[in-house]
């Protein structure tokens, strides 16, 4: 992650989060680059929410239903690249407003001029509107 992905990240972060606690929604490959990032610079993330029945293990990854109207105890770092409006519905029916409540960490990413991935695949250029 570049330092000027990063810092937009903190921005979001630092102006909304209000020291509640922080769940990441997602525990595949990308949350524990996201754990990282939150844990260096906000402190420890709660716990991981997944809708896989699968990574569910009742402490550490718990099913998204464990984070309804908690809004104001919570505040969310989605770390999936795929299933957008999915996450977001989502997120809304459970009592959640983007920025406020939850970022939507490749969102902001891929604002920026440049992406790089966890493996060094890079795609240069403003992707603001891009479905990737």
């Amino acid at each position: 992650m570049k330092d000027s992905q990063l810092q937009k990240i903190k921005e979001i972060v630092s102006t909304f989060y209000n020291n509640r606690k922080i769940v990441v929604w997602g525990a595949g490959n990308n949350s524990r680059q996201v754990q990282e990032m939150v844990e260096e610079n906000f402190g420890e993330v709660t716990y991981f929410v997944d809708k896989d029945p699968a990574k569910e293990n009742g402490t550490t990854i718990c099913n998204v239903e464990k984070i309804k109207d908690m809004a104001e105890e919570l505040y969310v770092c989605v770390s999936i690249s795929k299933y957008y409006n999915e996450i977001e519905r989502e997120l809304s029916m459970l009592g959640y407003r983007k920025n406020e409540d939850y970022c939507y960490l490749p969102e902001l990413i891929c604002n920026a001029e440049q992406y790089e991935d966890y493996y060094g695949n890079k795609i240069i250029g403003n992707l603001k509107d891009a479905n990737i």
